[in-house]
């Protein structure tokens, strides 16, 4: 129920069932808390999910994971707080995945941070260089920033990086809603 309700962005919702679990005397896993965590990343509060990511050790006992990390830095970065999510992600066990790193660029993407946005491309792409949707987020951040000489480098890298692949996009238009 946690994560059904985190990934519809029903963070208090989320917080609220965590809470009568807990006082019922159920012990939260990893599971549990990501969904938690996941619910307060969609609805943007980021003072409770501080305060879980805090007490997952002390409180509940569960170890953090490289999941719960992630999903913190992408929340952090979300909320343009890029700096805190860059210390977190340092503060990683294996120096980050490739999903808190993905956060990271996607929050960068959102607000505009170009010079973290590259570190955090760099990083995504030495962890997964056939990843070739990095190229196109950090295409995107230039384009935003009109930085087209670094857009076009871009471009080529990823014309040339014979390992990346491309992503396909589809799109459906319903012309009658008769189905």
């Amino acid at each position: 129920m946690l994560v059904g309700f985190a990934i519809h962005g029903e963070g208090s919702t989320v917080l609220e069932y965590f809470s009568r679990m807990v006082a019922e005397g159920v012990k939260p896993d990893g599971v549990s808390l990501l969904g938690v965590l996941v619910g307060c990343s969609h609805g943007g509060l980021v003072r409770e999910a501080r305060k879980v990511f805090q007490e997952m050790e002390t409180v509940y006992g569960v170890a953090r994971e490289e999941k719960h990390y992630g999903c913190m830095a992408d929340m952090l970065a979300r909320a343009g707080l890029i700096e805190e999510a860059v210390e977190m992600i340092r503060g990683m066990p294996n120096g980050g995945d490739v999903f808190a790193w993905g956060g990271l660029l996607g929050g960068c993407r959102i607000h505009g941070n170009v010079e973290v946005a590259k570190k955090a491309a760099k990083q995504v792409m030495e962890i997964k260089p056939e990843d070739g949707g990095v190229y196109s987020v950090l295409a995107n951040i230039y384009a935003h920033r009109g930085q087209w000489d670094d857009l076009v480098k871009v471009r080529r890298s990823l014309s040339a990086n014979k390992r990346a692949k491309k992503i396909t996009g589809c799109s459906l238009i319903r012309l009658n809603d008769d189905t």
